[in-house]
């Protein structure tokens, strides 16, 4: 009893960082398989996921200017920002912003001083990010529980803690996945 109630709590607090993966459907064993895959501490998976949410939280409460889609994505307290904001001050602020939390050790702003992103726009986004996810599972070459992939406007972002080789495939992978123009790598590497 004591350990189904752990992994629902793990699940609870891990679930949003899963972003739609199967683990939230198959449950807390999943879940905690992936978690354990990981490169990072649990420790660290658990700041990830604060980082973005206190990220969030701080550009709704600090921007909350009309037509600004910002999204969070944290791995190993390298932050990526993606989206659109209405003005390079803007896009700057929100970087000057996120910056200050103590838990981030890099950012790469990728934000397009650009008007919001359509709903069509946004699921070929979600729909690139899937075949992405999809083909890495079906690679050898790399784990893919190693790598997040984010899709922004047919870009797609690959970041994780991965080795030389393991980046490479990964950013192959994505490269020759259909619908993506472009592969931006902001991974950390294991082998300097």
């Amino acid at each position: 009893m004591k350990k189904s109630l752990l992994s629902l709590a793990l699940l609870l607090l891990l679930g949003p960082g899963l972003q739609g993966c199967a683990a939230v459907v198959v449950g807390g064993a999943a879940g905690g398989a992936m978690v354990a895959n990981d490169k990072r501490t649990l420790g660290t998976y658990i700041n990830d996921q604060e980082v973005e949410l206190k990220a969030a939280r701080r550009i709704s409460q600090d921007f909350p200017q009309a037509g600004m889609n910002v999204s969070v994505t944290s791995f190993n307290g390298w932050v990526l920002l993606t989206g659109q904001v209405p003005s390079d001050a803007i896009k700057q602020q929100v970087q000057t912003d996120i910056a200050r939390m103590s838990e981030v050790r890099q950012i790469f702003n990728e934000l397009q001083v650009a008007g919001k992103q359509s709903l069509a726009s946004e699921a070929n986004d979600a729909a690139i990010t899937a075949a992405v996810k999809t083909r890495l599972v079906n690679t050898r070459d790399v784990n893919f529980d190693h790598v997040k992939v984010v899709t922004q406007s047919n870009v797609v972002y690959l970041m994780g803690l991965v080795s030389h080789q393991e980046g490479q495939s990964a950013i192959d992978v994505a490269a020759t996945t259909s619908g993506v123009a472009k592969v931006v790598p902001a991974f950390e590497y294991t082998d300097q």
